[in-house]
C-alpha cells in the first residue's frame, strides 16, 4: 500500500510537470503566433524593408512548428502514460478494495473469535470459582469426616478396651473351666481304666473270692443340679461365642472406617498423620487382641480344682462328654472298654455314681457293680 501510494504521488508529480510544460508550450505558441502576427503586420507595413527578416521569421516559424509537433508528440506520449497510470491506479484501487474486503472479513472473524475466547474465559473463571467452592466444601467435609472418624475411633478404643477386659475375664473363666474339665476327664479316664480292670478280673475269675468292698457313700444327683450344670455350660459357651463375635465385629468396624477414609480422599498425600495414626492404632489393637482360633494355654491346677469333686462337678463332666462342642486340647481320647458292650440293667444305672472312701485319692468316681 505504501509503495502504491508513492507511485501515485510520483505519477501525479509527473503529470503536473507535463501539464506545466504543455501550458508553457501553449503560451509559447500563443506568444509566437502574436509575434508572427506582429511581424506580419510589420511586414505588411514594411515589405520592402524586411524581406530578410521575413525569411528569418519563416525559418523561426518552421522551427516553432517542429517544436510544436515535438511538443504535441510529447503531450500524446504523456497522455498515454497518464492513461496507463490511470489504469494502474484503477487496478490498484480494485486490489485495495479486495484487500479491504478481506481485511473486513478477517476482522469480523477475529471479532467472533475474540468474543468466543472472552466467553470461554468467563466460563473458565466461573468454573474456577465453582471448583474453589466445591474444593472448600470437600475440605470441610473431609475435616468433618476426619473429626467424626477420630471420635468414632476413640469410642471404638473405649469399647475395645471394655471388650478386652470382658474377654480377659471370659478367657480366665474359660481357662478355669477347661482346666477343671481336663482334670475331671483325667480322673474319669483313670476310673474307667480301673473299672475295665475290675470287669476283666470278674470275667476271668467269676468264682474268685472278692474281698468285701469298702462302704460306699451314695451321692444322689438331683435333676436341678444337672440342669444347673447344663445351664452354666450353655451360658459359658454363649458368652464365649458372643465375645468372639464382638471382637470380629470390632475388627470389621475398624477396617471399614479405614477403607472409608481411603475411599473419600484417594488423592491424599501419603504422609497423612490421621491415616498413619489410624493404621498404627488398628495394627496395635490387632496385635494386642487375642486370636479367636488360638487354643488357650494350659493353666496349672488350682487348689479348688484339686479339691474333692462335688456331685455337681461329676455331673458336669458327664454332661460335658455328651454335649456337642469343640474338642478341648486337654481332653484325651477315651479308649473303648468292655463296659461299652454291656447292656445296662435299667436307665438309671448309667447315671448313678458312688464314692469310695478308701481310695488313695480320697474320693473317686466308681461304677456300680452290676452284680
Amino acid at each position: 500500500m505504501v509503495e502504491s501510494d508513492r507511485a501515485l504521488v510520483k505519477v501525479a508529480r509527473q503529470k503536473e510537470a507535463v501539464v506545466k510544460e504543455r501550458d508553457a508550450l501553449v503560451k509559447e505558441n500563443a506568444r509566437l503566433e502574436e509575434t508572427i502576427k506582429r511581424e506580419a503586420d510589420a511586414a505588411k507595413d514594411s515589405l520592402a524593408c524586411q524581406d530578410a527578416e521575413t525569411e528569418s521569421l519563416n525559418i523561426r516559424l518552421r522551427e516553432s512548428e517542429e517544436a510544436l509537433a515535438s511538443a504535441t508528440e510529447e503531450v500524446e506520449r504523456f497522455k498515454a502514460a497518464r492513461d496507463a497510470l490511470a489504469k494502474e491506479k484503477a487496478d490498484l484501487e480494485e486490489e485495495r478494495g479486495a484487500l479491504e474486503t478481506k481485511l473486513e472479513l478477517a476482522s469480523s472473524m477475529w471479532d467472533d473469535e475474540k468474543k468466543k475466547l472472552e466467553t470461554r474465559v468467563l466460563e473458565s473463571d466461573q468454573t474456577l470459582v465453582l471448583v474453589a467452592q466445591e474444593k472448600e466444601s470437600l475440605e470441610n467435609a473431609k475435616e468433618e469426616t476426619e473429626r467424626k472418624l477420630v471420635e468414632e475411633l476413640e469410642r471404638l478404643k473405649d469399647a475395645y478396651a471394655m471388650q478386652v477386659e470382658e474377654a480377659e475375664g471370659m478367657h480366665m473363666r474359660l481357662n478355669q473351666t477347661e482346666s477343671t474339665l481336663s482334670s475331671v476327664t483325667k480322673e474319669k479316664d483313670s476310673l474307667e481304666a480301673e473299672r475295665h480292670a475290675i470287669v476283666s478280673t470278674l470275667c476271668e475269675h467269676p468264682a474268685a473270692s472278692v474281698p468285701p468292698a469298702a462302704p460306699l457313700l451314695q451321692i444322689p444327683i438331683s435333676a436341678s443340679g444337672e440342669s444347673e450344670m447344663e445351664r452354666m455350660q450353655a451360658f459359658y459357651a454363649q458368652e464365649k461365642r458372643e465375645m468372639m463375635e464382638r471382637q470380629a465385629g470390632l475388627e470389621r468396624m475398624l477396617k471399614d472406617a479405614l477403607h472409608a477414609e481411603d475411599k473419600e480422599n484417594p488423592r491424599r498425600a501419603p504422609e497423612n498423620p490421621h491415616k498413619k495414626t489410624l493404621q498404627q492404632l488398628a495394627l496395635q489393637m490387632k496385635k494386642s487382641s487375642p486370636s479367636p482360633n488360638k487354643p488357650p494355654m494350659p493353666q496349672p491346677l488350682s487348689a479348688k480344682s484339686l479339691a474333692p469333686f462335688s456331685p455337681r462337678a461329676l455331673q458336669s463332666s458327664k454332661s460335658q462328654r455328651t454335649r456337642t462342642r469343640s474338642p478341648s486340647p486337654f481332653k484325651k481320647h477315651r479308649r473303648p472298654s468292655l463296659l461299652d458292650n454291656i447292656h445296662p440293667l435299667d436307665e438309671k444305672s448309667t447315671t448313678r455314681t458312688r464314692v469310695a472312701l478308701d481310695s488313695p485319692m480320697r474320693r473317686r468316681e466308681a461304677p456300680i457293680d452290676p452284680e
